[in-house]
């Protein structure tokens, strides 16, 4: 298993493209970027193109900011998009920013102040409150979108949904003022693509509302963990399909347990995927 904070560095200037006002410049290991634009303004690279086909990914930045001035809400956040055209194609972020110190997940369109917020906050999940590096990440399990926060080396969902329609093709990172005006920069120490580690599900079953799961090898979880489960299907009942965070217990190198009140219902076999959210 190899961590986030494992991972190479952001690489060179000339493997980013940039739509909007953005400045990015080398320094050492990492990448300066600056804004002349209170919008979206965005660089990105292609996922790979298995990846993009098996929907299967992590984007994770951990970035520093820059000296502010005279702007309000400056925002950096870690992207993955839809296109490269200015003013049409789409991006989804897990985004900080300043103004209150929080935390937000949202959808816009590159180079643009057009947005919508699906939730922030700056309440308690602000966990990285006064630490030097920001570290945020969206993930996909194939078929939910994962807006997460953390250290670097463990991850906690903030918010998620369903993935979006269409071909998520590139990822990447912001820098802007898309809500208020002025300028914004950040230093990026990195912004790689991952793949989440995914089990295939050999049995589910579901008593007195706690799911024990079995996968068909070991797969090396912790308790406390989080995870998704997708794709199981049942013959009655309601399939416990959905987004666990932390409420993992392992019974056995195979099999571990959910419970979250998990509705009863008799799950067919040989179904189902387990994706981990939290590494």
């Amino acid at each position: 298993m190899r961590y986030a904070s494992d991972q190479p560095d952001p690489g060179l200037v000339s493997a980013w493209t940039i739509i909007g006002g953005m400045g990015l410049v080398q320094d050492g290991d990492a990448l300066i970027a600056t804004s002349n634009t209170a919008k979206f303004n965005v660089a990105v690279q292609a996922i790979p193109a298995g990846q993009v086909t098996s929907k299967l990914w992590t984007m994770d930045l951990c970035g520093l900011w820059l000296p502010q001035s005279n702007t309000s809400f400056p925002e950096l956040g870690v992207v993955v998009t839809d296109g490269v055209t200015s003013g049409v194609s789409n991006l989804y972020a897990m985004a900080r920013y300043a103004s209150s110190l929080g935390w937000e997940a949202e959808t816009a369109v590159l180079n643009t102040q057009t947005r919508t917020v699906y939730s922030n906050t700056n309440s308690d999940f602000d966990y990285a409150y006064g630490q030097d590096a920001l570290y945020m990440r969206v993930m996909s399990d194939a078929t939910n979108i994962l807006f997460q926060a953390g250290a670097g080396k463990y991850w906690r969902t903030y918010y998620s949904r369903a993935l979006p329609g269409g071909t998520l093709g590139y990822y990447g990172f912001y820098v802007g003022t898309p809500t208020g005006s002025g300028l914004s920069g950040a230093r990026i120490k990195r912004c790689k693509v991952g793949s989440p580690l995914t089990y295939t599900l050999a049995s589910v079953t579901i008593a007195a509302g706690i799911g024990t799961f079995t996968t068909n090898a070991a797969h090396g979880m912790a308790n406390g963990w989080s995870v998704t489960i997708t794709g199981t299907t049942v013959s009655s009942g309601i399939a416990p399909n959905g987004v666990y965070d932390g409420n993992l217990t392992v019974t056995g190198p195979t099999t571990f347990t959910i419970g979250n009140g998990l509705s009863a219902g008799v799950v067919n076999g040989g179904t189902g995927t387990v994706t981990v959210t939290c590494v």
